[in-house]
């Protein structure tokens, strides 16, 4: 699953659920139904996931096997929310959580925890998501549950950065970031990496903020994602746009398109505010309640982590466009690119360029001279962080 090979997971998963079938083990027959849901899942194939977990859910009630029941309960709460429906996946989450509890198993209580905490981020009530998170934190912490630490944290950070409170949002963000880079979680660390542009550029770092947001948006194209809403990035970039500039603004973009995932998640990390907010004795305190391990609240017996695990795809980012909320994400997403960096005339070199034609050839064509268009080519490769013509097509096909 590393390697996002959904094709190979699932034909692993079909075998072993075969298997089980034919030694009727309905406990893993539930199980693997479940593993197979959550492969679909990440693949975005919502349709043939609800089939498996719904599945998974009647096998293991019939059976009285709570685990898995209260499992593909909560698995079937994160499909439900990245489908929109938000309700429904509120009711299977409050269902999963209720299963957890009843077996003593902490961090299924956490995992559930963790998808009310980030429904109640999508419904705009910071108060419910942050008791949510805080109590499945100390759980998560007694094990060192790295993927759900990085997401628990991460909406603790957003609630914070919400919230204006600089301090509690850096503290949050830098362990989120840095577990979810650890673990893997690339879409997690592209989300981190954009909520610390709009960090920095609150802590009156701008031309950092830039760097960090060309870096995320980078990463969400590699891995296949489709870029944060434009209303959204706008903004962050529209502030800056008009105190540095639209040059400066494209320049620093490319540069952060250019640096690498370890690279962006150092340089997002290591930034510090250049003014102590006021609010540091509160913030000391919130850091000793949310950073300093806590006791577990349950056996450590019922806590650790199932070792066949795979963990779902994000939900719904809770500060995306409503567009955005609930739907599948695109795996075609082309570059993505400030808006209004490229001006009207760059974008119609660039679809030239597509064509496949030289600069003589876009001059003839514009009829403007070869080496006005050198200068606009060499905007383009500019401001989208680009090396070559080659990809300033690919990009310009994308866009139309």
């Amino acid at each position: 699953m590393g390697r996002r090979d959904f094709a190979g997971a699932a034909r692993w998963a079909a075998d072993g659920l075969a298997v089980c079938r034919a030694a009727d083990d309905t406990i893993m027959v539930a199980a693997a139904l479940d593993l197979l849901g959550q492969v679909a899942m990440r693949a975005a194939d919502f349709d043939e996931a609800a089939g498996h977990i719904d599945e998974a859910i009647e096998v293991a009630h019939a059976g009285g096997d709570q685990w898995n029941e209260a499992h593909a309960q909560i698995s079937r709460g994160t499909l439900l929310a990245l489908r929109g429906k938000l309700r429904d996946a509120q009711r299977a989450l409050e269902r999963g959580l209720l299963l957890m509890r009843a077996v003593d198993q902490g961090w299924g209580v956490s995992r559930a925890l963790i998808g009310l905490g980030q429904l109640a981020q999508l419904r705009g009530d910071r108060a419910s998501a942050r008791d949510y998170y805080e109590e499945a934190l100390p759980s998560l912490r007694a094990i060192d549950a790295g993927p759900e630490l990085a997401r628990c944290l991460s909406g603790l950070g957003r609630i914070a950065l919400d919230q204006g409170d600089t301090v509690r949002a850096r503290q949050a963000l830098s362990e989120s970031l840095t577990r979810g880079h650890a673990a893997g979680l690339r879409l997690g660390v592209a989300r981190s990496l954009e909520a610390f542009a709009e960090l920095i550029a609150m802590e009156g770092e701008p031309r950092q903020a830039v760097r960090v947001a060309g870096a995320a948006a980078a990463l969400r194209e590699t891995i296949g994602q489709a870029p944060i809403a434009g209303a959204r990035q706008e903004r962050l970039l529209a502030p800056i746009r008009k105190k540095l500039g639209e040059h400066v603004v494209a320049q620093l973009w490319g540069e952060g398109r250019n640096t690498t995932p370890e690279a962006a998640v150092a340089m997002a990390v290591a930034r510090r505010a250049a003014t102590v907010p006021p609010q540091r004795a509160a913030a000391d305190d919130w850091a000793d309640r949310w950073v300093e391990p806590a006791a577990p609240s349950l056996p450590r017996a019922g806590l650790s982590a199932p070792a066949n695990r795979i963990d779902p795809p994000d939900p719904p980012d809770p500060a995306a466009d409503q567009a955005h909320q609930g739907g599948p994400i695109s795996a075609t997403a082309g570059p993505v690119i400030p808006p209004s960096t490229l001006t009207p005339r760059e974008r119609e070199i660039a679809a030239l360029i597509a064509r496949g034609l030289t600069n003589k050839g876009i001059a003839d064509e514009l009829v403007i001279s070869p080496a006005t268009v050198a200068r606009h080519v060499t905007n383009i490769l500019t401001k989208l962080g680009f090396t070559s013509r080659a990809q300033i097509a690919a990009w310009a096909v994308n866009q139309r």
